[in-house]
């Protein structure tokens, strides 16, 4: 089954343009679907295109230097007779001194040429981009939001991510959908959001093809591409990030139980952050060097890959899913509505938290994961929160296990219901 991402319309806005699209993301996340799909749009209308699977064909000379590749599509794909040629790269970080290698191809041929181009290592996309400063526009490609797990899995139609208000509206939709939302979202946590598993309805399968993202990553890209060598002391390390999601991050600490040095320990966390498999969220503060001082909180980018991990078992009902599994959840949402640059965490002295702080320009947006029967009264720290920045402060945010209201100056929001409500804009 082919789901529709939110990103295609995102990346279409720019085709055409002249600029370089740079799809990142984690590998088996659609991005060679999601770059198939473009061009068979682009071909539907009658353009030009051309795809090289980089990572398939690394021995071509044309990747080696970008005059063999200019000249290779100027003989073979018609560069510069006619129509706009689109080109697309997959996975081109595997071009040596790629940024370079794009900028030589785009310079030369900005006017009849476009790269749409895919990575899944931003630690190699981010040495390159110097090369691309003006050049490109990055997009971000995750495992699938709850809304696209439920156009792969439920039968029924359900309305667009973040489009309902609250109101009657809203209401109706959670009283009327509320026990299908909350048997997905229970499946969706338990199982996460790679398209390959969500679409696969067997259980055995599953499992088979979760194992095989994880063994995948590690053999490829971490030992065979970024060329770790203590797999096993990085396969700790996940293990250690993925007991503790939603809770902070301690190099030292993670250092002495593992027996890793401080700088092998903060190598691999930059590779994890780098290759989307973790994320890591800064506090909230005024003045940005106390923030960057601070200890960070980590969230898996994908909850079924935390389950195979760590070889839970699953969770029967919605009920009895863990409040931290629902705050990483309601993280991810974030990355994928954009916000994960804008979102921290809040945490005073006295170790008062707020889960999120999403910071835009209307203001500060507060959010807090509590998961039980009843979240009826607004936190207290974000009632000091709202004291403390006035106006600044928008109307804060409760994700709660069934509570939907709007009191106290906040809205209380089921966390199977969240994703669809509209808010900060």
């Amino acid at each position: 089954m082919l789901v529709k991402r939110d990103i295609l319309d995102k990346v279409t806005l720019w085709i055409g343009e002249p600029k370089i699209l740079i799809i990142k993301g984690a590998r088996q996340t659609g991005k060679t679907t999601l770059l198939r799909q473009l061009e068979n749009l682009l071909k539907a209308r009658g353009d030009k295109t051309a795809y090289f699977s980089v990572d398939q064909d690394l021995d071509n000379p044309m990747y080696a230097d970008a005059r063999l590749f200019i000249q290779f599509l100027k003989d073979q794909r018609q560069l510069g007779a006619g129509k706009k040629l689109f080109v697309f790269l997959d996975e081109f970080q595997y071009i040596a001194k790629a940024g370079l290698f794009l900028k030589s191809v785009f310079d030369q041929h900005q006017a009849d040429l476009q790269l749409i181009v895919s990575g899944s290592s931003t630690l190699d996309i981010a040495a390159n981009s110097e090369f691309l400063t003006g050049r490109k526009i990055d997009f971000l490609m995750t495992p699938f939001s709850f809304s696209e797990f439920l156009a792969a899995r439920s039968e029924q139609k359900l309305p667009r991510p973040q489009s309902l208000r609250y109101g009657p509206e809203l209401e109706n939709f959670y009283r009327l959908y509320r026990v299908e939302l909350e048997t997905k979202l229970t499946e969706f946590i338990n199982w996460g959001g790679y398209p390959e598993v969500a679409v696969e309805a067997a259980w055995d399968k599953r499992l088979a093809i979760l194992k095989d993202i994880v063994k995948t990553y590690v053999e490829k890209d971490v030992a065979l591409f970024l060329r770790v060598e203590n797999i096993s002391g990085f396969n700790n390390v996940i293990k250690v990030l993925a007991a503790q999601t939603g809770n902070l991050v301690n190099r030292e600490e993670i250092s002495a139980t593992l027996g890793l040095n401080q700088e092998t320990v903060r190598k691999y966390l930059e590779i994890l952050a780098g290759t989307f498999i973790f994320s890591f969220v800064r506090p909230f503060f005024t003045n940005i060097r106390k923030e960057l001082s601070k200890m960070p909180k980590v969230y898996a980018a994908d909850l079924g890959i935390v389950k195979i991990v760590l070889g839970e078992a699953l969770v029967q009902e919605y009920r009895l899913l863990s409040g931290m599994k629902v705050e990483n959840f309601v993280f991810n949402e974030l990355v994928k509505m954009d916000k994960v640059d804008a979102t921290h965490f809040y945490r005073t002295i006295s170790k008062s938290e707020i889960d999120f702080i999403v910071k835009d320009e209307r203001g500060l947006w507060p959010i807090e994961a509590k998961f039980r029967v009843s979240a009826s009264k607004l936190p207290l720290a974000i009632k000091n929160f709202k004291k403390y920045y006035g106006a600044e402060c928008q109307q804060p945010m409760v994700i709660t296990q069934q509570d939907l209201k709007q009191e106290a100056g906040a809205l209380f929001i089921p966390a199977a219901v969240w994703p669809f409500v509209k808010w900060g804009n």
